[in-house]
């Protein structure tokens, strides 16, 4: 595990097709019937640690605030942030 400071804590939404296929706008605007799909909003949490961005559950996001010691580690390929303390 490797320590950290956050520096700054962001929202945003970001959107992702239905089905999960490839989104091609251009066709989609030209052949809406053939190529039309709606996009679904997606809430991401994101914590910026040592110039990192990492996202998170809205859970830790709301528990960590910006100045927070946390500790990065992994399960598996995705990183686990866990508070460390306040400095």
């Amino acid at each position: 595990m490797k320590a950290g400071i956050v520096q700054k804590k962001k929202y945003k939404t970001d959107y992702e097709t239905e089905n999960g296929s490839l989104c091609i706008p251009i066709l989609g605007d030209l052949f809406p019937n053939l190529w039309g799909q709606k996009l679904n909003p997606v809430d991401k949490w994101i914590l910026v640690i040592d110039n990192t961005e990492y996202c998170v559950d809205k859970e830790s996001y709301d528990n960590i605030s910006e100045g927070d010691m946390v500790e990065i580690g992994y399960n598996g390929n995705l990183p686990e942030i866990k508070l460390n303390g306040k400095i």
